[in-house]
C-alpha cells in the first residue's frame, strides 16, 4: 500500500499515528526518599491518543429491563388482586396489603423505566467519560471502541503538511487536529464535557 503523502506526495515526513504516539510517551523513575514513576508525554503523541476503552456502567441495562417487566407485572397483578377480592369476599386487610404492593410497584416502574431512558440517551456518563460510545449495551460500546481502535491503527500524519489521512482512502484527509473525525461513526466526545469545557472558557 501507497502512504505517501496525498498533498506533498512525498514519505520522508510521514509516520504512523500509533508509532507517534507511543514513541512521545517516556517513563522515568525518581530516586530518593521515595521511589517515584513519572511519565511525560508530548503534545502530539496526545493528539494521538487512541479512543480509551469504555467503561462498564454502573447500571446495567438488561438489569434495569428486567426490574421493569417484574415491576410491571407486580402492578398487574396487584390490580387484579383487589378486583377479584372486591368481586368474591371483600377483606379490607388484603386489600390494604395489595394497595400498598401497587403504590411500591408504581414507584419501582416509573424509576426503571426512567433509568432505561437515561441509559438509551447516554445521559448517565460523567464529566470524566471522554468518549461515549454507539450502541446500547456495554458490549455494542467495546465492539464500536474496537473498529474505532481498527481505524486508528490504520491512520498517517505527514508533519510537513500537518495533515492525517487514510493511505486507502487519500480522499479522508483532514488537519492534524481533526483526527477523531475518522472514528466519529463510532464515537463522539461527551457532550457533557464540551458543555463544561465552554462555561469554563466563557468564564476565563
Amino acid at each position: 500500500m501507497i502512504i505517501n503523502c496525498p498533498h506533498c506526495n512525498q514519505i520522508d515526513k510521514v509516520k504512523k499515528i500509533s508509532s507517534i504516539y507511543s514513541s512521545g510517551i517516556s517513563n522515568a523513575q525518581l530516586s530518593g526518599s521515595f521511589n517515584l514513576n513519572a511519565s511525560t508525554q508530548t503534545i502530539i503523541s496526545s493528539v494521538f491518543t487512541p479512543p480509551t476503552k469504555p467503561k462498564k456502567p454502573w447500571v446495567s441495562l438488561k438489569a434495569v429491563k428486567k426490574s421493569c417487566f417484574f415491576s410491571s407485572l407486580c402492578v398487574l397483578l396487584s390490580l387484579l388482586g383487589m378486583s377479584l377480592i372486591r368481586a368474591f369476599f371483600y377483606n379490607e386487610f388484603l386489600i390494604g396489603l395489595l394497595a400498598w404492593a401497587f403504590f411500591f410497584s408504581v414507584i419501582a416502574f416509573v424509576a426503571t423505566a426512567t433509568l432505561i431512558s437515561l441509559r438509551l440517551s447516554n445521559k448517565l456518563y460523567d464529566l470524566s467519560d471522554v468518549y461515549i460510545y454507539s450502541g446500547n449495551s456495554y458490549q455494542e460500546h467495546i465492539n464500536s471502541w474496537q473498529r474505532a481502535c481498527d481505524i486508528w491503527n490504520k491512520i498517517y500524519h505527514c508533519s510537513r503538511c500537518d495533515i492525517v489521512y487514510n493511505p486507502a482512502n487519500k480522499k479522508e484527509v483532514y488537519p492534524t487536529l481533526q483526527v477523531d473525525i475518522f472514528w466519529k461513526n463510532f464515537v463522539y466526545i461527551n457532550p457533557k464535557l464540551i458543555k463544561f469545557i465552554n462555561k469554563v472558557n466563557d468564564y476565563i
